[in-house]
């Protein structure tokens, strides 16, 4: 969890809420406890083989660069 706080920039109750929702939606555990931390379950493991491609495709769209030229703007 600690390090999926400091990975997504967000508070560690922030993240046990959208767990929480993800478990309930999917009625799975996603994640159990082991000696080392968190373990995905194998529900977990598929889904993220399975909806990777999409979110490479998503980051890739939205880490374009898009640079703004103050001088070219027009809006109001």
């Amino acid at each position: 969890m600690r390090k999926a706080t400091e990975r997504l920039n967000v508070s560690q109750p922030a993240i046990s809420q959208a767990l929480q929702k993800l478990r309930f939606h999917f009625q799975d555990d996603l994640f159990v406890k082991v000696p080392q931390g968190l373990s995905s379950t194998p529900f977990a493991d598929q889904l993220a083989q399975d909806i990777a491609p999409h979110l490479d495709g998503l980051a890739t769209i939205l880490n374009e660069k898009n640079t703004f030229e103050p001088s070219q703007y027009t809006g109001g």
